[in-house]
């Protein structure tokens, strides 16, 4: 009886609450910004100081999770923190289907939704964190740890599924504003028994266990200092993680380009196998997980990773929509081998730090700032510049990042100075 099992009952409750995330990113990433560039065809440079304002929202992460760690420490309190999260996400996309034609009180909306998505994922980061810490063995921590990935992404790409099929079943013509009008409000409306269901199920998880949590008491008590130069190196790290995010400035105009490039009939097939990027992605964490059990350096999986990346994304540009659905895949996992070596990282570190989601939280704000800094600057640019020069910029953003991560390399190869994750340090000493 799966249901029974504590541990299968997290893994469900996460997913059910990271499906509803994926219904609404499903709008967000894809839809919406087409229904702006092509459909209104409203003022960019209107829309990309919005956009700025919104993703300033992206900060409270940290500020939350501090909050947070000091003061929930009860069950009732963390799933009542959790569905209460949940509530801002449903009601801001309802502003959006009343009032899109107002770019105003899109950013009011764009605003919310980012608030509640911070609220929701540092609630379920605190519980991951917990639920991975309780493992006995190394085994059982990357078991976990790949549970609630493959979860939360499984959850993701049947969002996304579920809203393409609305998409092409009530979108027939896709200049008709009528038809764009139905899709959004059919999209919120069928969030609703989803999010009730999630009500329902999360009421009834146990996520902590204190019991459990007595096996790895020592390991919580020990605390491990790090030397100005490891500090330094994990700045350097952080730094070309931040502009591995670069390709956020293709972010708004992306969907547009596909329209105009590949067709309408393109774009369709696109946004409906959007799903199966995600899964895709899950073959990428699969190879991450196998690699970090055969390696403990993660700065050359990093490095590898950016420089198969990069020269793939310029072959995108120049490819037939056949190649580029090809290409985008092999993006995908090389993406998710480069996002879960880098979240494993932040991982290992948070659990052995007292405000645990906090140091989580703090370390996994690179994609919030590149999405602060890149995507209004994309969504700008995008007026006056084709999507290739965009994929440009970000190419030798890239550049920068991998020089980054080979002066890390250089500095762990002199020896003395490569920073020992608290799980690694307790190998070295076995």
């Amino acid at each position: 009886m799966l249901l029974n099992s504590r541990k299968n009952n997290i893994v469900v409750g996460y997913f059910l609450i990271y499906l509803i995330i994926g219904v609404f990113d499903a709008f967000f990433m894809l839809y919406i910004p087409l229904y702006y560039s092509s459909i209104l065809r409203v003022n960019r440079t209107e829309l990309a100081f919005i956009q700025l304002l919104s993703y300033l929202a992206l900060f409270s992460a940290p500020l939350l999770a501090f909050i947070y760690d000091n003061h929930i420490k009860k069950e009732k309190q963390a799933k009542l923190f959790l569905l209460l999260s949940l509530i801002p996400l449903c009601a801001s996309f309802l502003i959006f289907v009343f009032f899109k034609h107002i770019l105003a009180l899109y950013g009011v909306f764009a605003f919310l939704s980012i608030v509640s998505k911070t609220l929701v994922r540092t609630g379920t980061t605190s519980k991951y964190l917990d639920f991975v810490e309780e493992a006995e063995d190394s085994h059982e921590y990357t078991d976990r740890k790949m549970k609630i990935i493959v979860s939360t992404n499984s959850a993701s790409s049947v969002g996304f599924l579920l809203v393409s099929f609305v998409f092409n079943f009530f979108v027939f013509n896709i200049t008709s504003l009528t038809s764009w009008n139905l899709f959004f409000a059919l999209g919120w409306v069928f969030s609703i028994p989803i999010m009730i269901l999630t009500f329902l199920f999360v009421k009834r998880i146990k996520f902590l266990k204190s019991a459990e949590g007595k096996n790895s008491e020592n390991i919580r008590n020990k605390r491990n200092k790090l030397s100005v130069t490891q500090i330094l190196i994990m700045g350097i790290i952080y730094i070309a993680i931040f502009l591995s995010y670069s390709e956020s400035l293709t972010f708004f105009p992306r969907s547009e380009w596909i329209y105009d490039k590949f067709t309408e009939n393109s774009f369709r097939v696109y946004s409906s196998l959007y799903f199966v990027f995600i899964l895709i992605g899950m073959v990428g964490y699969y190879l991450s997980s196998v690699i970090e059990q055969k390696t403990s350096n993660m700065t050359s999986i990093l490095f590898i990773s950016i420089c198969l990346y990069s020269p793939i994304m310029l072959l995108m540009t120049v490819s037939n929509f056949t190649m580029f659905m090809v290409l985008e895949s092999i993006l995908t996992i090389i993406a998710s081998i480069l996002s879960l070596t880098y979240i494993s990282y932040v991982t290992d570190f948070s659990i052995k730090c007292k405000h645990k989601t906090f140091t989580y939280q703090l370390l996994a704000t690179p994609s919030s700032i590149a999405s602060l800094i890149f995507v209004p600057l994309g969504t700008y640019l995008s007026d006056n510049n084709r999507y290739e020069n965009l994929v440009v910029i970000s190419f030798f953003l890239f550049i920068i990042s991998g020089v980054l991560l080979l002066i890390v390399l250089f500095l762990r190869r002199k020896g003395k100075n490569r920073i020992l994750l608290p799980q690694e340090r307790e190998l070295t000493t076995m």
